[in-house]
Order: C-alpha cells, then structure tokens, then sequence
C-alpha cells in the first residue's frame, strides 16, 4: 500500500494529492484498500474495539441524560 500511495503522489503533476484522494486510495482500493480486505476489522480481533460493540451502557446513559434536559 506504501508503494502504491507514493506512486499516486509522485505520478500527480504538484507531487500532491488532495486528503480525499489519499484516504480514498488508503481506504477503498480494490485490491489493498483497508476496508476491501476480509479480516475482522472491529472487535477484539480486529484493529479497533469502541465501546458499543462493549456495552450499550454508554447509550443508555446518554439517553437518560437526554431525557432529564429535555
């Protein structure tokens, strides 16, 4: 993904590429992008754990708050 992202900056006429294109490239490439790979991306085995796939305790308690102001 590194020599693919390079190559899309340095073939680009300004040597610069716009955050759009560069996310875009890292993120939906067909073939490397992040999120067109089959592995587990969220969870325990994933890269990243938030806190919903935890608990819905944070919800819950935003709600409540939510109800009391309004």
């Amino acid at each position: 993904m590194i020599t693919y992202l390079k190559s899309i900056i340095s073939n680009s006429p300004e040597k610069l590429v716009s955050y759009a294109d560069y996310i875009g490239a890292a993120l939906y490439h067909p073939e490397l992008g992040y999120y067109m790979k089959d592995k587990q991306k969220i969870g325990r085995q994933g890269d990243f754990i938030t806190l919903s796939n935890i608990s819905d305790l944070y919800g819950i308690m935003i709600a409540k708050m939510f109800s009391h102001v309004y």
